[in-house]
């Protein structure tokens, strides 16, 4: 089965809409979680130690954070699919701006990819 596929009668299954996989590292509100689920293939996984992350972040084209969860090479070296980040925070400090240049660029308000 496709990735964040729903079935879609009467429409191949080349024309279904694939949702991204994002990657959520903090608890949303319902209302958004609803709202995220409704555009993403999203699995929550609220600790990096946790063996999901690692599963997780490897498919993950984005990432909804906060600042417990660290961006850096590493990261980036172990999610080669990652086009998007995005933070739930004021500051930056959790991530390695260095290495969202040398990946891909970092856009305004700290967004690492442009929009597609």
């Amino acid at each position: 089965a496709q990735r964040g596929a729903r079935e879609e009668v009467g429409v191949p299954v080349s024309k279904r809409a694939m949702k991204p996989a994002v990657l959520v590292t903090m608890q949303l509100p319902p209302a958004a979680m609803s709202r995220l689920e409704q555009h993403a293939a999203v699995t929550t996984v609220l600790d990096q130690s946790d063996p999901r992350f690692a599963a997780a972040r490897a498919g993950a084209e984005g990432m909804l954070i906060n600042p417990r969860t660290r961006i850096d090479r590493e990261l980036f070296a172990r999610a080669p699919k990652l086009r998007a980040v995005s933070t739930y925070s004021v500051g930056l400090d959790h991530i390695d701006l260095a290495a969202a240049e040398q990946r891909g660029g970092c856009g305004p308000c700290g967004q690492l990819a442009p929009r597609a």
